[in-house]
């Protein structure tokens, strides 16, 4: 990882937070990129030009992902929030947040990724009792949202 030169203050502890990831763990090309990019992201949203990380409040990182949540693709937001996650334990744990942000939680759109199955399972049951010739009751081939 190249230094990033005179570095907006914003930004400097995410490239220290990076280097980290890159000597410690020795993370792949692409997730560094990756990493790298949805860091700056949320930093570039969060924080002016001239603000350190530490000005980070609750308020800021939930209006990011409420805005951010309808631009993203489901697996994109989540690796976003891991990401985000990892940073802010990272400066809590440098000091440079004073109180520990980093517990963040999905909204419930994102919670279940088998959302579609969950409301497929009862008509795939009445196709297979049809199958091997069982009578089956009608509430139970009714999706439970309708």
């Amino acid at each position: 990882m190249a230094p990033c030169g005179p570095c907006q203050p914003r930004f400097a502890l995410k490239e220290q937070h990076l280097q980290r990831l890159v000597d410690l763990r020795g993370i792949a090309p692409s997730t560094f990129t990756y990493d790298n990019w949805a860091l700056t992201d949320f930093l570039s949203r969060v924080l002016e030009p001239d603000d350190d990380p530490s000005s980070i409040t609750r308020y800021k990182i939930d209006e990011f992902f409420r805005q951010r949540r309808p631009q993203l693709a489901r697996q994109t937001f989540r690796h976003t929030v891991q990401v985000v996650r990892r940073y802010l334990r990272y400066a809590y744990d440098n000091g440079i947040l004073t109180q520990p942000l980093q517990s963040l939680s999905f909204p419930e759109r994102f919670a279940s990724s088998n959302h579609r199955a969950r409301w497929l399972r009862p008509m795939y049951k009445g196709f297979w009792h049809r199958s091997i010739g069982r009578p089956m009751s009608a509430s139970a081939t009714t999706p439970s949202f309708i």
